[in-house]
């Protein structure tokens, strides 16, 4: 509209004015769109000058046009350009309604920082790919139950409560407890080889009496999912023999057996069961991954070759350890499954015929015999400094089994100067070992707890 500004004098009527006051109201509500300027003006007063394509506003003072910006025409929208704002905006004070979703300071800090699937072997350390800004963030995990070898996964419902227990190491690793299942010592030698099978239930401090395997004795062991498996060993000769037990049912099943070997190592990693090392006929540094859910056996690149040597499973990562190459010894590697790579590590104290276990991020080995009779040595192994701490000494004996459970490390059976079926309980916080009942004596066993598992994680920031 024209927007004229037109006066109401004194002793008009307001049924004469109405026109008037409503074209002003108009006028003020609206922009004075034309090529030449409004003849009535008022301070911040708006025109769009389309004889010149300019958008213009009144001055305070009511004297000029200041000019804002330029339009086009289009759609009968007046578009505005320019200003371009060279400089940044000084904020006066703080946002006053911090909490909102939209106020990146709040919320980007608690943005995901690392998820994903790992597998824990019980007590075990996670490694993060991306560090925290320091060790006050949060974390969660959750147990992964995943079909395999056509069974359902044993969980919580079969093994007690399973728990997960997390602790922040540091910003880079955190520490990952499975808790409940139970520890198992099976086949050895008792005089003979031998099919005996225990469950020890630590809460309760029993062993029980389980369906027997096949008979042999120095085999390995491992655990996958909530089940046991047994796999080598010898019955008058070396056997590939592996087997795997579910407790749930209180049955052994036949799988395709492994190359056959004496003493090999074993332990569990990225969901598979792993044998390394042994005896087939003379020492060997054969290593083979099982697959349950396809029931094969895939050959990995060979570890240093040598008998009666122990592993474990730690972040990611197979561990074999000492052995006997024809004298005790010192060796200790890695193994990367990724990779297919064997990576020497700090040499242990020699010793073969020995256990070994994982524990809240670290390595176990315990007992043997170190070339002058058997030992007792522990010691704790530190995969991130490579260093190998020496902790309280258990009772001397060799061809014993060892697990982790619930926090604790355990060694069972053996041989001291007969069969033994002492067990003890090493507590690493106080460095001591605990007196536990025994399971049925005998030497050259296998060991393993049914608490390894995939799990799901999530960090964050706090």
């Amino acid at each position: 509209m024209s927007q004229t500004y037109n006066d109401i004098a004194a002793g008009d009527l307001i049924s004469a004015s109405r026109t008037t006051i409503l074209a002003r109201d108009e006028a003020s509500a609206t922009w004075f769109l034309g090529a030449a300027e409004p003849s009535s003006m008022a301070a911040g007063r708006p025109w769009i000058d389309t004889g010149n394509t300019l958008v213009k506003v009144r001055n305070a003072t009511n004297t000029a046009w200041i000019t804002i910006g330029t339009f086009t025409t289009g759609l009968g929208h007046a578009l505005l350009a320019g200003f371009t704002m060279t400089g940044d905006i000084l904020l006066a004070n703080d946002p006053t309604n911090a909490l909102h979703p939209s106020t990146k300071q709040y919320t980007d800090a608690r943005a995901v920082t690392n998820k994903g699937k790992r597998w824990i072997t019980g007590d075990d350390v996670i490694t993060f790919g991306t560090s925290h800004a320091d060790n006050n963030y949060r974390w969660v995990a959750t147990l992964v139950s995943s079909p395999m070898g056509g069974v359902t996964t044993r969980n919580n419902k079969h093994t007690y409560p399973m728990p997960i227990y997390l602790k922040n190491e540091d910003a880079d690793r955190g520490l990952v407890r499975i808790n409940g299942g139970f520890g198992f010592t099976a086949c050895g030698n008792d005089g003979a080889h031998t099919d005996e099978v225990d469950r020890f239930d630590d809460i309760t401090n029993t062993q029980t009496v389980r369906a027997v395997a096949t008979s042999r004795q120095e085999p390995t062991g491992y655990s996958l999912n909530g089940f046991g498996f047994t796999s080598c060993g010898f019955i008058g000769a070396n056997t590939g023999v592996t087997q795997r037990f579910d407790d749930a049912v209180n049955t052994h099943t036949a799988r395709l057996a492994a190359t056959a070997r004496i003493s090999p190592a074993g332990y569990s990693l990225v969901g598979k069961g792993f044998t390394s090392c042994g005896n087939t006929g003379g020492v060997s540094g054969e290593t083979q991954r099982f697959d349950d859910v396809a029931n094969t056996h895939t050959a990995r690149l060979a570890a240093t070759a040598r008998e009666e040597s122990t592993g474990y499973g730690m972040n990611n990562y197979g561990f074999t350890s000492c052995g006997l190459d024809g004298t005790p010894t010192d060796e200790v590697e890695r193994f990367d499954d990724d990779a297919n790579t064997h990576t020497a590590r700090l040499a242990a104290t020699a010793r073969y015929s020995l256990t070994g276990y994982s524990l809240k991020g670290k390595g176990f080995t315990a007992c043997g015999n170190d070339g002058g009779g058997n030992t007792g040595i522990t010691q704790r192994f530190d995969d991130a400094a490579n260093t190998h701490t020496a902790r309280l000494a258990a009772i001397a004996r060799r061809l014993l089994a060892g697990y982790s459970l619930n926090g604790f490390g355990f060694t069972s059976g053996g041989w001291i100067a007969a069969i033994t079926g002492v067990t003890q309980r090493f507590d690493d916080d106080a460095n001591t070992h605990t007196a536990r009942t025994a399971i049925v004596a005998r030497r050259g066993l296998a060991g393993f707890a049914t608490n390894a598992y995939f799990v799901n994680y999530v960090s964050y920031n706090d």
